[in-house]
């Protein structure tokens, strides 16, 4: 039996082989980060973080957007249903019992799509980030978990070593503007500060329409 490659798959499955767009991926999947942030967190040079975040754009798992402020910024976000899709394919590709359908028809789980929840404090420096390393720590694969604040300072280490005691790592984490997050979705937005709900309040007052997040990071910089 000849078996015929299958170009798409084989290219995604070298895009995601790579160690340095395989942890850019990780990453991205917490939360949309800008290139110095992405550099900050991997410790590798600007111009190779740009390059593999290029590849992955090509690929068509990672897109780009400016910020909603000044226009200035660049945030990068992972695709997670581009990349839900191009993994199905992949896998249907190594064999079709393995995809949503099954083979012969004989219908396979479906692979659900992870709950999305976003933490909102302040300074996004505790709270939020503790809240979101315990969900990602308990949920698994089955929630994305990230945080942001509407005034954010920085990771406060003893927040960081509060979570170590119970095994848990968010030492790696970023601190985000809500801002980060326009032009994304959420199943569940949990408030940990009343502060940063009456900003947001008085944000989605003067701005009908609009994306929240856009909103918020506008007002937060007006």
């Amino acid at each position: 039996m000849v078996i015929a490659p299958a170009a798409g798959s084989s290219a995604l499955l070298r895009v995601l082989a790579h160690d340095l767009r395989w942890a850019i991926v990780r990453l991205l999947a917490n939360g949309d980060l800008r290139v110095r942030e992405v550099v900050a967190a991997t410790g590798e040079a600007p111009n190779l973080v740009t390059y593999h975040l290029a590849q992955l754009r090509a690929a068509g798992l990672v897109w780009v957007r400016r910020s909603a402020a000044d226009g200035r910024d660049s945030y990068y976000a992972l695709d997670l249903d581009a990349v839900r899709a191009a993994i199905q394919r992949a896998a249907g590709d190594i064999h079709p019992g393995l995809t949503p359908g099954g083979a012969d028809g004989l219908a396979a789980p479906a692979l659900a799509a992870p709950s999305r929840v976003l933490f909102i404090c302040t300074a996004n420096s505790s709270r939020s980030q503790m809240a979101e390393g315990w969900l990602r720590h308990l949920g698994g694969s089955s929630v994305v978990a990230a945080s942001a604040g509407t005034s954010p300072t920085s990771l406060h280490p003893l927040a960081v070593a509060a979570m170590a005691e119970h095994g848990v790592d968010i030492s790696g984490h970023q601190v985000k503007h809500v801002g980060a997050f326009a032009g994304r979705s959420f199943d569940r937005v949990v408030w940990c500060a009343k502060k940063a709900e009456h900003v947001i309040e008085r944000a989605v007052l003067h701005h009908e329409n609009h994306d929240v997040f856009e909103i918020i990071e506008s007002y937060a910089h007006g």
